[in-house]
């Protein structure tokens, strides 16, 4: 896997985890990919129903969605440490228990950035308050959720409206827990020195570009599907248009 690490204005920047392959699959699913691809199919119907209650619900979700902070959606595209160690595994010998008691992972993540925007230690400085915010938020309000859920379990006694609160409180649980997982992670890389920082000359070109025509630093709306297709990511132009978007309304 590796980072991009955009800036979205001179003091906001948006991490992102490509991941370039995927882990060993696991021989019977965790709990949370099952309850999550379930959800996803029932979400797909929904999106194509001709019930009006359900298509307002999807609205309504999707905007819910959108308000979800950049920071988290950033943390969630990091896998948990875990699974990562299991890909790892693949290509070495040994457990994953061994790689983690023998400090066996040694390959390093590429996190690309403009330097002309960001020094090393601004870089990495960016990269640690992330995880440290991400750990502290994400626990405190994964346990807000679960708690919160199952006193929602009254509504589900009435009629026809299905429980919308409690799955909403489900769904933030599952969400916090991700993004905790990729706070962690990004933790662990970042302490025990497990990332290295790399100048990208795409980056570079853009912001300079800005700096010299428009004076600013600002990433520009009609700039990122190209920007993340010449890197390589254009998965990435998507959380993009949201994080800039969220710090636009901020100004």
């Amino acid at each position: 896997m590796r980072f991009i690490l955009v800036p979205l204005s001179i003091k906001e920047t948006m991490l992102y985890c490509q991941k370039t392959s995927l882990p060993l699959a696991r021989s019977k699913p965790r709990i949370d990919d099952r309850l999550a691809q379930k959800a996803a199919k029932t979400w797909s119907a929904w999106t194509k129903s001709d019930v009006q209650w359900k298509r307002k619900i999807v609205g309504w979700a999707n905007t819910a969605m959108e308000r979800i902070s950049y920071e988290e959606w950033s943390l969630k595209t990091i896998p948990a440490k875990h699974a990562h160690l299991r890909r790892t595994a693949e290509k070495q010998p040994v457990s994953v228990e061994e790689i983690e008691k023998h400090n066996l992972d040694t390959e390093n993540i590429i996190v690309e950035y403009p330097g002309t925007m960001l020094t090393t230690a601004q870089a990495m400085d960016r990269l640690k308050g992330l995880s440290q915010k991400g750990r502290s938020y994400h626990n405190r309000y994964f346990w807000l959720s679960a708690i919160g859920a199952p006193l929602t379990l009254p509504m589900a006694a009435l009629p026809v409206i299905p429980n919308l609160p409690g799955f909403y409180l489900l769904f933030r649980a599952w969400s916090h827990w991700k993004a905790l997982e990729g706070a962690k992670h990004l933790s662990y890389l970042v302490d025990d020195d497990h990332l290295a920082l790399q100048d990208n000359a795409r980056l570079n070109k853009l912001f300079l570009e800005h700096q010299e025509s428009k004076g600013t630093a600002a990433l520009k709306e009609n700039e990122i599907d190209e920007l993340a297709e010449e890197l390589g990511a254009s998965e990435m132009a998507s959380e993009l248009h949201r994080a800039l978007k969220q710090v636009q309304k901020l100004k």
